[in-house]
């Protein structure tokens, strides 16, 4: 699976704090900055709901905001171990009000 992608402002602390669990938990991510309004269009075309950042591109799923992207970090450490991905893909599917699995 490639690498989880985590969009976020220069200057946020809800970035960072997405960014810094993703880091606590070990999860590889590459972070794209986005700019103000485009952010918006990259969130809709990935398949997001709501266009706020930082939202994490997670295989075919989005997850949407600081917490839920902790929430997501968290699970997906916690696959490491047996590869599966399968609590991190529920966990974006709970958080973000999609079916796991639905782009």
């Amino acid at each position: 699976m490639k690498k989880p992608v985590l969009y976020i402002f220069n200057i946020s602390h809800y970035c960072e704090k997405a960014r810094w669990a993703l880091d606590y938990f070990g999860i590889e991510h590459e972070v794209r900055h986005v700019m103000v309004g485009t952010h918006r269009r990259i969130a809709k075309k990935l398949g997001a709901k709501r266009g706020s950042v930082p939202f994490l591109h997670f295989g075919d799923l989005v997850a949407t905001r600081s917490s839920h992207v902790g929430v997501v970090a968290h699970c997906a450490h916690d696959d490491q171990g047996n590869g599966s991905g399968d609590s991190a893909r529920l966990a974006v599917a709970r958080n973000s009000g999609r079916r796991a699995g639905m782009a």
